[in-house]
């Protein structure tokens, strides 16, 4: 299996229940369109069939729900994981030659399959990806260094390497910069 090194690749991945990784993935990917970059959006792996539809997304290159959740448990239980990342590097192909940064969304954290983590670091490897750890914080409850800890400790137990950054939403605040 080759691990691809160009364009730079970031995968986002949850670390806790509450964060919406398609609405922060879509920010992530805004906000590097506004700094002048081509980027490419992959979400690899479906979670959900009532999903926001992705038909009607523009102005960048996207990759959604190539692999749908059914099969990624088929292909588990078959002990087919390496052509579950096989899939996966197929499909990420197809954006890097026009992106200079493909976001990649991971799997929900623990979502109801315990297999997130595993799935998603597997991913993240294989794409020579960089983590970006991302979670919602309660406003005013948290010192920085504490969350950054967490952060850090968190990424190391489940994806056994170190982040390259972090996306740490305030729900109020986020949502109201949407709304704006």
């Amino acid at each position: 299996m080759k691990n691809i090194n160009n364009p730079l690749t970031l995968m986002l991945v949850p670390i806790d229940r509450k964060i919406d990784l398609t609405q922060v993935s879509l920010a992530l990917v805004k906000a590097l369109q506004d700094a002048g970059k081509k980027v490419g959006y992959f979400r690899p792996i479906a979670e959900n069939c009532h999903d926001f539809s992705y038909k009607n997304l523009s102005g960048f290159e996207h990759l959604v729900d190539v692999i749908s959740l059914v099969e990624v448990e088929r292909l588990l239980a078959a002990g087919l994981f390496d052509d579950l990342l096989e899939s996966v590097l197929t499909y990420y192909d197809q954006l890097q030659n026009s992106s200079d940064i493909i976001v990649v969304q991971g799997l929900g954290y623990l979502s109801p399959h315990p297999f997130a983590p595993r799935i998603n670091l597997e991913i993240a490897t294989a794409l020579n990806a960089k983590l970006i750890a991302t979670g919602e914080v309660d406003s005013g409850s948290y010192v920085l260094d504490d969350v950054l800890k967490f952060i850090n400790s968190f990424c190391r137990r489940y994806y056994k390497k170190r982040i390259y950054g972090a996306i740490l939403v305030k729900r109020q605040i986020f949502l109201e910069s949407i709304i704006l």
